[in-house]
């Protein structure tokens, strides 16, 4: 082989193995390239989806407080208007005779006092039934009970069930106060008159009197 052909053999072979090194430094540039294209992506989705999670979460406390809100506010509204009739019922009219005063004994012990008590449940039942649908809700979604929005909730949750629950206790007190006065009304029917144009009992005995005057004076000190 004469000098000029081992020359160009080896320019040849140089230039073969600097291209194939060239392509080869090209195709592990684009694949780096391709490789950190793909991450960013990941990365991408992976910002989404986690934002995506978070919202849920978020909404779905938002959406059940503010319809546990709704729910007690009309209940409770509900309730307070038909505890009303607790003023009307010991009105002395309602007495006039002892069939009057068996009469609505009858009717507060078995309509007016169980739909109050029933009422108080169902809205004290609000908070439980609220509870547990958040709680269904967010098991499905991945850190959804770990999530602060949840922590949130339950601190709410806790102080309003804590507030209603004192305040139906007062409102149980206080319906107890009514029946002692109504069942003492239907008890001694037959201890006193009732005058019409005053609207009030008139009792022959003076224990009665006393006794009355006490029943009624409890519920005054009710708010």
């Amino acid at each position: 082989m004469t000098t000029h052909k081992t020359s160009k053999f080896f320019f040849l072979a140089f230039l073969i193995i600097f291209t194939a090194i060239g392509w080869y430094a090209y195709d592990q540039n684009q694949k780096e390239k391709t490789r950190i294209a793909h991450e960013k992506y990941l990365k991408i989705q992976e910002e989404k989806a986690e934002q995506g999670r978070i919202e849920s979460i978020e909404k779905a406390v938002r959406e059940h407080m503010d319809a546990l809100k709704t729910v007690l506010k009309e209940k409770t509204n509900h309730y307070k208007k038909q505890k009303k009739v607790l003023k009307q019922i010991i009105q002395a009219e309602n007495y006039e005779t002892p069939e009057y005063a068996k009469s609505t004994y009858e009717f507060f012990t078995r309509d007016i006092a169980p739909n109050l008590r029933k009422e108080s449940a169902e809205i004290i039942n609000s908070f439980v039934e609220a509870d547990d649908s958040l709680s269904k809700v967010l098991n499905d979604i991945e850190g959804g009970l770990e999530h602060e929005s949840y922590a949130t909730w339950q601190k709410y949750h806790k102080e309003q069930l804590e507030n209603y629950i004192n305040y139906f206790t007062k409102e149980e007190e206080k319906l107890q106060k009514y029946t002692d006065l109504v069942t003492f009304y239907y008890r001694y029917s037959k201890r006193y008159t009732v005058d019409m144009v005053e609207n009030n009992f008139i009792f022959s005995n003076a224990q009665d009197e006393i006794t009355h005057i006490e029943l009624l004076n409890a519920l005054k000190t009710e708010p």
